[in-house]
């Protein structure tokens, strides 16, 4: 069964809602081991994961956690795993550090019978930051029922990552045809900030 679970501090009801959230996808280990992904962009993509997320949670942006929690398994696109597991632990240490909507998945899409929908028009939320693996799977059927759901979604390749057997940015044309895309994360940080102040 799955049951989306929501950790909340009763003051941030009182705070004004912002319209954008943050989405980490699969960020699981199952996902980020040396023989699917590059290690080094691995590494600087959580520190960047890290600055956003801690962003968010000074500046009141809804948080929500993506992880594959089934036995559903395709072997097209995903390495077998025995466990799918939490988010990888650095990530994890920040999470805790604040208030976030864990939501968990059996299908490549987030949004596929988990009630993300639902979780995010309660907070009234227009625009989503997508980030996490993998880019051409998971992030993608993500972005695109996002879309289709009349969501406005943003991403930076510095934020979302493909295993390094496939073509690099395989899908990055999609996410600039459909999408706001900086092609660097800062430039992203900082079009949150002139948001907020809107």
């Amino acid at each position: 069964m799955l049951i989306p679970t929501e950790k909340v501090i009763p003051k941030q009801i009182q705070k004004k809602k912002n319209k954008t959230a943050i989405l980490l996808i699969d960020m699981q280990d199952c996902y980020l081991g040396e023989e699917d992904v590059d290690h080094q962009e691995i590494s600087k993509m959580i520190q960047r994961h890290i600055e956003i997320l801690k962003y968010a949670q000074s500046n009141n942006l809804p948080i929500y956690v993506l992880e594959y929690g089934s036995t559903y398994k395709d072997p097209e696109y995903c390495r077998v795993c025995e466990s799918f597991g939490q988010t990888t632990k650095l990530l994890q240490k920040v999470l805790n550090e604040g208030d976030y909507t864990l939501i968990i998945k059996n299908r490549h899409s987030g949004f596929d019978i988990t009630g993300l929908d639902s979780f995010l028009k309660n907070d009234e939320i227009s625009e989503l930051v997508l980030m996490g693996v993998y880019a051409s799977v998971c992030v993608l059927a993500t972005g695109q029922d996002a879309v289709q759901k009349n969501y406005k979604i943003i991403t930076s390749p510095e934020i979302i990552e493909d295993n390094k057997h496939w073509k690099e940015n395989e899908s990055i044309d999609w996410y600039n045809k459909n999408g706001l895309v900086f092609n660097d994360y800062l430039d992203l940080i900082n079009y949150l900030k002139k948001t907020k102040e809107n």
